[in-house]
């Protein structure tokens, strides 16, 4: 954990202080497009399925185990109805 955490730290420090900052207005309206954004469903890798959200303010992924989500992490849309990169591990 402890290389994960100075990893972010230093990419925070590498970030560009004039990049403007997307913010949503409130939680609750995060939530809420989290909520209404499209759902997709693949076997994963291990146990479980690999959930992915596509929707007009976010996108997100997940993994869902025996009924119950495992993790999940979402962020806003870097543009309107835009869909995540696919990445291929193999």
């Amino acid at each position: 954990m402890r290389k994960l955490v100075h990893s972010y730290g230093l990419d925070a420090l590498d970030r560009e202080e004039s990049a403007p900052r997307r913010t949503m207005a409130s939680p609750a309206r995060f939530l809420s497009a989290l909520k209404d954004a499209e759902r997709e469903r693949f076997p994963a890798i291990g146990v479980g399925d690999d959930v992915r959200l596509t929707g007009r303010a976010v996108v997100g992924g997940g993994l869902v185990a025996d009924g119950r989500v495992v993790h999940l992490v979402a962020f806003p849309a870097s543009k309107r109805g835009a869909r995540p990169r696919e990445v291929r591990v193999e």
